[in-house]
């Protein structure tokens, strides 16, 4: 469901591909002609409407985004992290970017990705530990401290973006997870509040991220060979291929997008 429902819009392929480029050429990524195409393909399926940005807002936020696109996401070598990750932290965080443009009409989104690529750049040997890990396989509980510190690292990042570029500090637990998921996308999982409600979590905290990680582990380790068959079928990390399941079944209303499809009925 989710590859023929949403995929036509997901650009988390892309930014997973220039990540990995990313690590192995020692902070170094390429933007080709070939992932232009693919990102522009992709931007046309974008529904600003479905996230409740509409009018102005959107023509604001649509504006600034592709003006990003084709001053940053050009043809060459680049170095900024931020920048690689940007179309997918834009299009998975976009209700949070939605109120950073309401709270401050003039927010550059530009200079904010630039800046966070250079912030997380000074995280590198700490995310490059988690890099050589799989959660299904690991010992959290003797990482947890690492784990805690990392997670609250990029939460004081994230906090020190949002006073320099919206002028109110806040606090982003949803865009930490998302953040540390494509950088380290085989240890680090997805989750919204949506998917925290289904398995008994309130909602998203950096403790509820720790016991989500526990709890997905016991749980995969039933399902690994499966779960490996399809990483090879779908070239993505088993932990995307997991939060898509659970995206279907703790987020989407089903109800609703059915009868957004178009069938006809009596």
């Amino acid at each position: 469901m989710y590859t023929v429902f949403e995929s036509k819009s997901d650009l988390y392929p892309i930014p997973l591909q220039l990540v990995e480029e990313y690590w192995k050429n020692n902070g170094k990524y390429h933007i080709n002609e070939e992932i232009l195409k693919s990102l522009s393909s992709k931007l046309k399926y974008l529904d600003y409407e479905s996230f409740g940005i509409k009018g102005d807002l959107k023509e604001a936020v649509s504006k600034a985004f592709i003006k990003f696109i084709e001053r940053r996401f050009t043809i060459g070598e680049h170095d900024n992290i931020g920048v690689a990750i940007a179309p997918y932290l834009f299009t998975w965080n976009i209700k949070r970017f939605k109120k950073y443009f309401q709270e401050k009409p003039q927010f550059n989104l530009s200079d904010y990705f630039i800046a966070l690529g250079q912030k997380i750049s000074e995280l590198k040997v700490e995310i490059a530990y988690y890099r050589k890990k799989r959660l299904v396989d690991s010992d959290i509980d003797s990482d947890e401290p690492k784990i805690r510190e990392l997670l609250k690292a990029v939460i004081r990042v994230l906090r020190e973006l949002s006073e320099n570029y919206v002028g109110k500090k806040q606090d982003e637990p949803l865009a930490t997870i998302k953040i540390l998921h494509i950088l380290a996308p085989n240890y680090f999982p997805l989750w919204d509040n949506y998917m925290a409600r289904c398995v008994g979590l309130k909602r998203v905290t950096l403790d509820g991220a720790i016991t989500w990680m526990k709890m997905l582990r016991l749980w995969l380790q039933n399902y690994v060979d499966v779960l490996e068959k399809l990483e090879k079928e779908f070239k993505l990390p088993m932990l995307k291929l997991v939060d898509e399941s659970f995206y279907i079944m703790c987020t989407v209303n089903l109800r609703k997008r059915v009868g957004s499809l178009g069938i006809p009925h009596t």
